[in-house]
């Protein structure tokens, strides 16, 4: 139980950082935290989880159109639309395989991010300030 608490904590903290700033968000991104709110919605043992996990996972589709491309892919059309109605609840609709996919996804937004910084001339977040 104690790693699910910490997992809900988490989620719910990832939330509040990338809310507060677009930097962190984004530095966000490239460590890969939508991949873990993906697995923390599909985490069917512990609500507060799936719950927070899809709170901090509308944020960034809802902020990065890049994101929300990969969400929908990997969460299919129907189980998508359920979410964009309903972020706050959406998890409760999803079935065991659903749960699964989303488990075992391999969304990985920081390659398109680091696409779309390049296109428009913006350092990548993974350079430190001395490379720039």
């Amino acid at each position: 139980m104690p790693a699910h608490v910490q997992q809900a904590a988490a989620a719910k903290a990832v939330g509040i950082l990338a809310k507060e700033s677009a930097e962190v968000a984004e530095e966000l991104i490239q460590l890969k935290v939508v991949h873990g709110l993906m697995v923390a919605v599909g985490n069917l043992d512990y609500p507060l989880s799936q719950r927070n996990a899809s709170i901090s996972l509308e944020y960034f589709v809802r902020t990065y159109p890049f994101v929300e491309e990969h969400v929908r892919k990997a969460v299919g059309h129907m189980l998508f639309q359920l979410f964009k109605d309903c972020p706050e609840t959406w998890y409760t609709k999803i079935d065991p395989v659903q749960a699964e996919e989303l488990v075992s996804n391999l969304v990985d937004s920081s390659k398109d991010m680091t696409k779309m910084q390049s296109a428009e001339g913006i350092p990548e977040f993974s350079k430190t300030p001395r490379e720039l």
